[in-house]
């Protein structure tokens, strides 16, 4: 029986500023469920230190985090399992952020070329 959604739309930052994910670590301490279902795993915490330690919190309130599509066992595989996901998870928001910065720079040198041309029209 689903009790309730935390759903923090068209939200971004760090998993402190989001109030419906922070109302259910809340809700947990009040034993309200015993488990969260997320659809993936990123969609969880936005770090690998946010997720350990909010994931710690819910444990501790005798909830467990299940991921819909991520099939994730108790064991030490899962564990490991866990592990190599939210790896993959950083590596890809690190990519991310490299391209980002990369297309930027790119745009820059296009701009400096195209200013100097114009500069150079104006001789």
């Amino acid at each position: 029986m689903v009790v309730g959604e935390y759903i923090d739309r068209a939200l971004t930052g760090t998993t402190d500023k989001r109030p419906e994910f922070l109302r259910m670590i809340e809700d947990s301490k009040k034993k309200m469920f015993n488990y969260v279902i997320v659809y993936q795993l990123d969609r969880f915490a936005r770090n690998r230190y946010d997720s350990a330690t909010y994931k710690a919190k819910l444990t501790k309130n005798g909830v467990r985090v299940l991921s819909a599509r991520e099939n994730i066992s108790d064991d030490a595989s899962g564990v490991l399992m866990e592990s190599v996901l939210e790896g993959r998870i950083l590596f890809e928001r690190i990519k991310s952020k490299n391209k980002a910065w990369n297309e930027r720079n790119r745009i820059e040198r296009s701009l400096d070329w195209w200013l100097f041309a114009l500069w150079l029209q104006h001789i």
